[in-house]
């Protein structure tokens, strides 16, 4: 009996460990963060140092890098390890922080440790160590010694590095559909991969970062499927890896960085018998014999692709142009032209077209004085599609009016760059006139009265002597011209005009958009927060991370002014810099951003941690406004 007891525990104490093994993250794959650099480069060579992270961090901290100058970083990436294995297709995500550095002088340099938080615990990646020597031909040696001992290193394994392949028989292009383009105008890019060899899968798969630019992801099928095609009269096999619609932010010459793909493909042993005896030699080594296949890797990436962009011309560029590019039309409607004092009307205006829909983030919607008005709930239906971005976006503002009488909403209009006619065109709304009645509801005072049979005295025979004390003033005084008269005379005056300035400093403060959107930024961003955090319960990730994305963008344009169509990292972190906002809260907004971009748009990585990146917004937006006091 006692025996069967301790049998029963020692199973419950295993299925309890059992489960705390699986419960708890770190148990379940090892934490991975090292630091990767050349071990040697020249004096005045731009170099990366790459630092690589298997899980989803948070915090993280890069080193001082004495003696080198940072050109640009951290620069946050993701990649996806895709691997196909009898039809069926697994994911892997990584991330990597990459810093461009410059050698300034020779000398052996160290690099301290980077660190970052993983579920609230900090990990450290390795010291780095970096020689610098004059010139770059020592650095084309250890390139070189380098990629030797690789390929040495890797002979024998399942997978190794392929040789064989040359440039034109693997290759990855980024096609755009036009050489140059406006600024706002959309811009399709095509990642192609050509191979005349037998493509197995893909691993290692790394995006640009599309830097000057607004994208738009095109969903691409779950499985891809390769065609055939013709390129430079050969005959190859292609697979689209990715499709993008751009718009520039800035004009001028930019560039799309290269595509990097690591690639999987199925090779022939080159291993041949040597007997000693040319006829067995020939027979044994004839391909229907020695048919045996193995895997190979083979990195390619694609050429960086420039492309012109025109500015808008300044001619003709009406006042009030938001940076609205391509072709729109306007409606508007409101649910009623009659009301009372009070009652609430809606006023829903969609703008319908193709172009950049998702940077017309607001309308020049002119509200009389009287009119309490709410800012408006957005509505997108939206697609992006190779033909480019088209559909529609609607805002409706909820609309009080307080006063009686008969108003005027004047037509609103929406200035375009018309890319068709290469010049400014303004559609606009019709003009609605709203009638609004005195409301039922109201404040009535009402007077008692008191009336003359109600009134009797008691005691009327005889009068009772008053026996409080009686308030008594000095001869030859009156109220009327004494100093309580002169106050409680002017007392009602001075109270109208403190009621009429402060009535007026309000309408002045309405009147200014700007301030009013500075004031209630952070209200608005709070506003889209709870509504990510609906889908956050319901874990409907796609809508989380665009409501996230959406209010950090919205907060900064609103807060600091910028408009929407100007909005960029670089810009914003620029403009936070003279804030003397700190840099832990810039570096803040831009993971926050970076993690809602990859979540939404690179490959596999589904699995974000929605609920610590909405802490850390909360966060942040609580830092930046405790700073900006």
């Amino acid at each position: 009996m006692m025996k069967g007891k301790l049998i029963i525990v020692s199973h419950l104490v295993f299925l309890f460990l059992a489960l705390l093994l699986v419960s708890v993250p770190g148990f379940s794959q090892d934490v991975k963060f090292f630091g990767s650099a050349p071990g040697v480069v020249g004096v005045g060579e731009q170099f990366r140092v790459v630092y690589s992270l298997n899980d989803q961090g948070t915090g993280f901290r890069g080193p001082s890098f004495k003696g080198f100058t940072v050109l640009s970083g951290p620069g946050q990436s993701s990649s996806t390890n895709v691997q196909i294995i009898n039809g069926s297709m697994t994911q892997s995500v990584s991330y990597t922080y990459t810093y461009i550095l410059q050698a300034d002088k020779e000398g052996t340099f160290s690099v301290d440790a980077a660190s970052v938080s993983i579920n609230g615990k900090s990990f450290k990646s390795n010291p780095i160590s970096i020689q610098v020597v004059k010139g770059q031909g020592a650095h084309q040696q250890q390139s070189n010694r380098q990629q030797n001992g690789n390929q040495g290193g890797n002979q024998g394994g399942q997978t190794q590095q392929a040789t064989g392949i040359g440039s034109s028989d693997l290759f990855v292009r980024a096609i755009l559909n036009k050489s140059e383009a406006f600024q706002g105008e959309q811009i399709l890019v095509t990642f192609k991969i050509y191979s005349k060899v037998s493509l197995v899968g893909f691993e290692d798969i790394k995006f640009p970062a599309f830097t000057g630019f607004w994208s738009s992801e095109i969903k691409m099928p779950g499985q891809i499927s390769l065609q055939r095609e013709t390129f430079n009269g050969s005959v190859y096999q292609v697979a689209e890896l990715k499709k993008t619609i751009l718009f520039a932010q800035k004009s001028g010459t930019l560039t799309i960085d290269p595509m990097n793909v690591t690639s999987i493909v199925q090779m022939r042993s080159q291993n041949k018998r040597k007997t000693g005896d040319p006829f067995f030699d020939n027979f044994f080594n004839d391909p229907f014999f020695n048919n045996s296949v193995q895997n190979v890797k083979k990195d390619v990436k694609s050429q960086p692709v420039t492309i012109k962009i025109k500015p808008l011309p300044e001619n003709g560029q009406p006042q009030d142009f938001n940076g609205a590019v391509g072709s729109f039309s306007i409606k508007a409607s409101i649910d009623k032209n009659v009301l009372k004092a009070n009652e609430a009307v809606s006023l829903k205006v969609t703008v319908s077209g193709s172009g950049n829909l998702e940077l017309i983030d607001k309308l020049n919607v002119n509200f009389p004085p009287d009119f309490e008005v709410y800012d408006p709930k957005i509505t997108n239906n939206i697609a992006a599609t190779a033909n480019g971005v088209s559909g529609s976006r609607s805002f409706e503002y909820l609309i009080i009016p307080r006063n009686p009488g008969k108003y005027e909403l004047k037509p609103i209009l929406l200035p375009y760059f018309d890319l068709a006619k290469k010049a400014f065109q303004t559609v606009s709304t019709p003009e609605f006139n709203i009638e609004v009645q005195k409301g039922s509801g109201g404040s009535s005072i009402s007077y008692g009265s008191v009336d003359k049979e109600d009134i009797k005295y008691l005691g009327s025979d005889i009068r009772y002597i008053k026996t409080n004390g009686a308030s008594l003033a000095p001869l030859g005084y009156f109220f009327f011209n004494s100093l309580l008269f002169w106050i409680l005379f002017l007392l009602p005056l001075l109270l109208f005009i403190i009621v009429l300035f402060v009535w007026q400093k309000q309408l002045k403060l309405r009147s200014d958009v700007s301030l009013m959107k500075h004031k209630k930024a952070t209200a608005v961003a709070k506003k889209r927060l709870k509504s990510a955090y609906t889908y956050l319960q319901a874990k409907n990730e796609e809508p989380f991370y665009e409501e996230i994305s959406q209010a950090i963008w919205g907060y900064l344009s609103d807060k600091f002014s910028i408009p929407r169509a100007s909005l960029s990292m670089d810009l914003v972190c620029e403009v936070l810099e003279k804030r003397n906002i700190s840099t832990n809260v810039i570096d803040d907004f831009r993971e926050i951003l970076n993690s809602c971009e990859f979540a939404r748009f690179a490959p596999g990585t589904k699995d974000e941690k929605m609920d610590k990146l909405y802490e850390q917004t909360l966060n942040v937006i609580s830092k930046s406004e405790k700073e900006l006091r």
